[in-house]
């Protein structure tokens, strides 16, 4: 408790940011973590969180991550746990815009539903409802578009049997069987989300990744879109030291009334209106709940988006528990961007960088690799 550790992401030359997957496990209490630089820190209450760790269970949580000129970063925890990071890419400064991948935005867009929709293995045999069977690969199409080397995702698990994880990549690198790194993990009868970066390859003209998992589940997943060579519309990230934008348990202000909320949860239905950085398309933002009064979901997304309460989710809330997630979140004309909960609940929002037309840096996805577990020596 109260430590950091050194992670090397194992960077290519240039890199100065990652996408990672983070994960703890045998947590004494509840508490958080932090990524942040390695430099100097002072040993206090950091002012921004990555993922809330839970006693007793293991906790995803994704991440971009500045590094240092080794390809490193530092995993600040609060209370005691193992940590596991997965790296899923990196970010570098781009040359020409016929180099590397930019982020296409789209209106988030549910495209597997295993409760109510069918869902089909590799070999393109289909079953007409979940859930999924326990080791079988799932095939999704993304409807991305042509070129498109990886999917920006949202995947919720629900009602999964016994304890387990979700792993994504190319179907062509995912085996069924054990696997060495994971998206997702869950108890029995769950309803969690993470969000991750998946490579993506085309197959009978379809973009397509699978997922796996050892357990019987149903599965959501909410593409919120692409990273793509360059064309029209393209965005490139910029990265920026982590704020804290909104906390509803203390004072915060909506950006386009001027009205000043202070110290009370949100109702259930309530929707809270955000300021975007100058320039910015979509924000990164780390999602958390806090004090939900009951079960729900959260979706965030542009305030022109009618839909943004039934279209789809980034988080499940918990009774008694922080919950986070990490999402891109398109930003409307105005500048803004809104987050629904459909539970009374507090909310808080780390702001993490943005996508805009002359963003800094381009996106390289990786198979998804394992560079940092505590459980293990060395």
């Amino acid at each position: 408790a109260g430590t950091r550790v050194v992670v090397d992401t194992d960077a290519p030359s240039g890199a100065v940011a990652a996408l990672v997957n983070i994960t703890t496990t045998s947590a004494d209490d509840n508490g958080y973590i932090t990524a942040e630089t390695c430099g100097a820190m002072p040993n206090t209450i950091r002012a921004w969180s990555n993922g809330n760790l839970r006693p007793r269970r293991a906790v995803a949580s994704a991440a971009i991550v500045q590094l240092d000129t080794q390809g490193r970063f530092c995993l600040y925890q609060s209370t005691a746990a193992h940590t596991i990071v997965d790296v899923q890419g990196f970010f570098s400064p781009g040359g020409t815009t016929a180099t590397g991948y930019f982020y296409r935005l789209i209106d988030p867009l549910r495209t597997t539903d295993t409760r109510v929709r069918p869902f089909c293995r590799p070999d393109a045999s289909c079953l007409s409802v979940g859930p999924i069977p326990a080791g079988m690969e799932l095939r999704n199409t993304t409807s991305a578009p042509l070129g498109a080397v990886a999917s920006v995702v949202n995947i919720t698990v629900v009602d999964s049997s016994g304890a387990g994880y979700v792993t994504a990549d190319a179907c062509d690198n995912l085996v069924p069987g054990h696997q060495t790194r994971s998206m997702l993990n869950f108890e029995n009868r769950d309803t969690i989300a993470n969000f991750a970066v998946v490579p993506t390859a085309e197959s009978n003209g379809e973009a397509v990744f699978c997922t796996y998992s050892p357990n019987g589940l149903h599965e959501i997943i909410d593409v919120q879109g692409f990273f793509a060579p360059y064309a029209d519309g393209s965005l490139a990230f910029t990265p920026q030291t982590t704020t804290r934008v909104v906390d509803t348990r203390f004072c915060w202000t909506d950006p386009v009334t001027l009205v000043q909320r202070c110290g009370k949860r949100s109702a259930a239905g309530s929707v809270i209106r955000v300021q975007a950085p100058a320039g910015a398309k979509a924000v990164v933002v780390n999602l958390t709940t806090v004090d939900a009064l009951a079960a729900g979901y959260v979706s965030a997304g542009s305030c022109a988006d009618a839909n943004l309460q039934n279209s789809h989710s980034n988080l499940n809330p918990v009774v008694g528990a922080a919950v986070a997630n990490m999402a891109i979140v398109p930003v409307a004309a105005d500048g803004t961007y809104c987050v629904f909960v459909s539970s009374s609940m507090n909310l808080i929002v780390d702001l993490l960088g943005s996508f805009s037309d002359d963003g800094q840096l381009q996106f390289a996805p990786v198979s998804p690799v394992r560079v940092h577990d505590s459980r293990q020596p060395g």
